[in-house]
């Protein structure tokens, strides 16, 4: 029996591009009023992040860009969705941007 091949930057890349565009089209149909089911993407997503974290490290480091798009998209679906239905819609806290930022931050010394 054979393992599965390890999924590369590209790989990873290309699921979060993928993800990316469910943002768009999500936030898209929130602005005409549409029900949304975003039920599973914090699952897929942690896998993702999970996959990227176990990449050697400057493999990972590729990944920033699609990463920067990826909080962009969440933070414009996070618009559309407290625009929509009010500031009650989605609570944050400020300790997950931090933890997320901490998450992908460069260590120092390398």
């Amino acid at each position: 029996m054979t393992d599965a091949p390890r999924p590369t930057g590209a790989d990873i890349a290309a699921a979060l591009s993928d993800l990316e565009r469910v943002l768009a089209e999500s936030a898209a149909m929130v602005r005409r009023g549409d029900m949304v089911d975003l039920s599973g993407l914090d699952r897929e997503l942690g896998t993702l992040l999970e996959t990227a974290l176990a990449l050697p490290a400057p493999e990972a480091r590729g990944l920033l860009p699609v990463l920067d798009r990826m909080v962009a998209a969440l933070d414009a679906l996070e618009d559309d969705i407290r625009a929509t239905h009010g500031a009650a819609a989605t609570p944050e806290t400020a300790s997950r941007r931090i933890r997320a930022a901490a998450a992908y931050r460069k260590p120092e010394g390398s």
